[in-house]
């Protein structure tokens, strides 16, 4: 109930950064199914994920090098960015009562305000 109650006033952070395993999902998967090394994990990590990793990261590092040499500073930044993903808010939206979604910092501050009137101001029984 707390978990679709999160969803349902929460909105889901949304990825904007490149991820080197899903760029190399396809060739993960086959090592993945490889009967020889599902009993031997760390062999699996250390030889060949680190290996797809390695050379993500490597092949992103040359991209942005060239843009560099070629003082293509738009395509530079957008290889960083790609990699790092963009800075991150620190403002998360926030769904109304009626499901509208607020993202300016003054109506997410007046909902909150509102949710804990109605949490904390509730009657008292037996008192």
């Amino acid at each position: 109930m707390l978990q679709s109650a999160t969803k349902q006033t929460f909105d889901k952070k949304k990825r904007r950064s490149q991820d080197w395993f899903e760029d190399n999902d396809e060739n993960i998967q086959s090592p993945l199914k490889d009967k020889k090394l599902n009993g031997d994990r760390t062999a699996l990590r250390d030889k060949i994920l680190r290996k797809f990793k390695n050379n993500w990261f490597q092949q992103k590092a040359d991209e942005a090098d060239r843009f560099a040499k070629e003082k293509n500073l738009k395509e530079l930044y957008v290889t960083i960015n790609a990699v790092s993903g963009p800075k991150p808010r620190n403002l998360h939206s926030m769904r109304a009562k009626n499901g509208v979604l607020f993202s300016s910092p003054e109506d997410i501050k007046e909902r909150w305000v509102q949710y804990f009137e109605e949490l904390l101001n509730q009657p008292m029984h037996g008192c």
